[in-house]
């Protein structure tokens, strides 16, 4: 791991890894993904997982990437492409639409 490398998440459920990682992958965010042993005195926390999958973003990207994961959590699960990084810009969804048809 390289050191502008920025924590995104830590998650056991492999489907649930994967709807992020696509949600990622779709909005061009650059990640890593490295699966790393959990001791016996921590796998309480991850429900008994022996091990736990820990998703890594560059630092340049860490805002579009945690506005990903926050869309993420709140049940979204599929954006739009790019809708994190307008909101990021401060656009809504209302002023994207008012953009596209001014341009009629």
């Amino acid at each position: 791991m390289v050191n502008n490398e920025v924590e995104l998440t830590r998650t056991v459920d492999t489907a649930e890894k994967g709807r992020l990682i696509s949600m990622l992958v779709r909005n061009r965010v650059s990640y890593l993904e490295k699966w790393t042993k959990v001791s016996i005195f921590h796998r309480k926390e991850y429900n008994g997982a022996k091990e736990v999958c820990v998703i890594y973003v560059n630092d340049n990207q860490k805002e579009q990437a945690f506005a990903i994961l926050e869309d993420f959590k709140q049940g979204k699960g599929v954006i739009p492409k790019n809708a994190a990084m307008e909101r990021l810009r401060g656009n809504t969804n209302e002023e994207t639409a008012e953009e596209g048809s001014d341009a009629e």
